[in-house]
């Protein structure tokens, strides 16, 4: 189980578990691939999660939560392969909220792994979730805040009870980024806002500045007037497809599709949309 606000981190926790340890990402076609000896098959409710199945739908086609999470129904329906089920905003009327019971639901909570079965659930409060389920995780993982982390890195805490038994920083990775869509990528007024964060990006830009001005005055001061001639003549800038955006920051693609970068918002000329094109300021 994992606890945390929103954008604080948590669905990055899990999908970047998951794709570590069952896949691989191919440099030539910038994807996830399974990897040759694993068997696993993927179910959640994550956003355009791209290497996992829909929960939602196979939940639906099944009858509803029960039986989908029940033992006899997942023996027959986990029997060929090793089954993940990622359940984001599990606390939600549409899983196992507060006032949840179903007495075969928990059973089978406390008998998948004797199945082979994995089940990740993501919750803003663990208070929030059905009583039952509360203390059956094995981990339960807290994203600390994102005040208290840098901007470029998720801090997570594994809890016994109220005690930490053990902490873990994860870079962030834009390859992790790019298998899925969530609050904490797709920015917009679902993002919480972060001092940190806004810290940085203001003492970096300032410096930017600083060290734009200085140069821009060196070249001025000292540069022979033959040079304005080469300026005229640059090369039209290279055209970059969006492919999310978080909060401050734009993650690009190259048309030819052999480059991902990020960058300022400020920096792009152009409607900051995923999907569209933009220019990058020189």
């Amino acid at each position: 189980m994992v606890e945390g606000m929103i954008g604080s981190g948590k669905t990055y926790f899990v999908v970047n578990e998951v794709l570590k340890t069952y896949f691989a990402f191919n440099e030539e076609r910038l994807q996830w691939v399974l990897k040759p000896d694993e068997d696993v098959a993927i179910f959640s409710n994550v956003d355009r999660f791209t290497v996992s199945l829909d929960l939602v739908e196979a939940i639906r086609i099944s009858g509803g939560l029960n039986p989908f999470f029940t033992v006899p129904f997942q023996k027959e329906f986990s029997r060929l392969k090793r089954h993940i089920y990622i359940i984001d905003e599990a606390q939600s009327t549409e899983f196992f909220h507060r006032k949840f019971y179903d007495s075969e639901i928990f059973d089978f909570f406390r008998w998948m792994r004797h199945l082979g079965i994995d089940v990740y659930l993501i919750t803003q409060d663990v208070t929030q979730l059905a009583k039952e389920l509360q203390t059956l995780p094995e981990y339960h993982i807290r994203v600390t805040r994102r005040s208290y982390s840098y901007a470029k890195e998720f801090r997570y805490n594994y809890m016994v009870g109220r005690e930490i038994y053990k902490r873990r920083t994860l870079v962030k990775d834009l390859k992790v980024f790019m298998a899925y869509r969530s609050s904490n990528v797709i920015g917009g007024g679902h993002e919480v806002k972060r001092f940190a964060v806004k810290y940085y990006v203001y003492v970096a830009g300032f410096i930017l500045l600083a060290v734009i001005g200085f140069v821009g005055f060196i070249k001025y001061r000292f540069s022979p007037k033959k040079q304005v001639v080469a300026v005229e003549q640059r090369q039209a800038p290279e055209r970059y497809k969006v492919v999310a955006v978080s909060g401050e920051y734009v993650y690009l693609r190259s048309q030819d599709g052999k480059k991902l970068l990020k960058t300022d918002v400020s920096k792009v000329i152009g409607h900051v949309k995923v999907g569209s094109l933009v220019n990058l300021r020189i």
